[in-house]
């Protein structure tokens, strides 16, 4: 993201595109800029702060300093949830160790934080600050939706959804079921779709406060060949739901597919008692508002890359990424929905960057 001419990159001179002075956390895009959640560290103090880029790259600008805390009083700075901006307001989540951090069983122990910035009165709002440690992740899973923050938080093990107001700053906890784990989507401004396990789905009305709860969704079928009986079959089976999302129009759920984690997703093999081997398959699974599956697609980075490699997909404005660590590749969201593998192309290369081919 530098426009210099000439410019080499190596940190030896500064540039919007590489400097030692600033460690990124998080990236998002908003408004035709880029913005930066990074952390700056002097002698003494730790420094939070928001940059905005050019998207040309012409231009770095330091936006607020949104935390500062004594490096003496921390052991450690761990990098907090993905940054979002919605409606003009920044969401920017921390996560501090402190020196006395570690409990008498070794367990890290911490605090968690989240930070809003509105861009355009350039009001700083802190909520507060949650238990952070082996059992507790406080604030995770960020979404922008209508008048609301949507989030959710994890103490002591428990999961609770909860939304906070842009309107009038107040928060409040949704009434899920016990079961719920975390792993939820804002399908509209009434319909919450959320998981636990199994094949089953849970839907929450926000207005009536109702749950309800869907069987047997998540059922994948698979076509095999019988040669006894010499008919093609099917069989079904449950699976694993690892993540989902929604565009308002489909849900997305992922089975060793992820949507917001980069640098996971389905590697591996299964080895059966005979010795044979099977490589570990990814799917997305397509479904409507009505929660019949229009379509499944198989995910590998294998027919593009030649190997297994990490990925992680995103959805957004009609077209399909997917993001490996040597190259980003895309589709359009129509040539997705066809089901089977997508024809990804690649979008962008990683001609310069190190790193660690797994091959099966």
């Amino acid at each position: 993201l530098c426009s210099k001419q000439e410019c080499r990159h190596d940190g030896d001179a500064f540039c919007t595109a590489t400097s030692e002075k600033y460690d990124v956390n998080s990236v998002c895009f908003y408004g035709g800029d880029l913005y930066l959640s990074v952390l700056e560290t002097t002698e003494s103090e730790f420094l939070f702060k928001l940059l905005r880029v050019a998207e040309d790259g012409s231009e770095l600008s330091e936006v607020v300093t949104y935390l500062t805390l004594n490096k003496a009083s921390l052991r450690a700075v761990v990098g907090g949830e993905e940054m979002i901006i919605h409606r003009g307001v920044v969401v920017l989540p921390y996560t501090l160790i402190s020196m006395e951090g570690t409990t008498i069983t070794g367990e890290i122990a911490g605090v968690t934080g989240t930070c809003l910035y509105d861009l355009v009165s350039g009001e700083l709002t802190e909520l507060p600050e949650l238990e952070y440690g082996m059992r507790s992740n406080g604030r995770e899973r960020f979404t922008g939706y209508g008048d609301y923050i949507y989030f959710n938080t994890q103490q002591n093990r428990k999961n609770t959804l909860c939304r906070y107001s842009l309107t009038d700053g107040t928060m409040e906890e949704l009434e899920l079921l016990r079961t719920y784990n975390g792993l939820y989507e804002v399908m509209d401004e009434d319909t919450i779709y959320y998981y636990y396990s199994g094949n089953r789905l849970f839907e929450y009305k926000i207005t009536t406060k109702e749950n309800t709860t869907h069987e047997a969704v998540f059922v994948s079928t698979e076509k095999h060949w019988n040669p006894v009986l010499n008919v093609e079959m099917e069989t079904a089976e449950d699976y694993t739901c690892d993540d989902m999302m929604t565009d308002g129009t489909y849900l997305y759920t992922g089975h060793g597919v992820y949507f917001r984690k980069t640098g996971k997703g389905s590697l591996g093999s299964i080895v059966y008692s005979d010795g044979t081997e099977e490589k570990i398959k990814a799917y997305v699974h397509v479904y409507d508002r009505e929660l019949n599956e229009v379509v499944k697609v198989e995910l590998s980075t294998e027919p593009y890359l030649g190997y297994q490699e990490y990925f992680s997909v995103a959805i957004l404005d009609g077209m399909v990424y997917l993001q490996t660590r040597p190259m980003v590749l895309a589709c359009t969201l129509e040539e997705f929905l066809k089901g089977g593998q997508p024809p990804f192309e690649p979008l962008y290369e990683h001609e310069d960057v190190e790193y660690m081919k797994y091959i099966q």
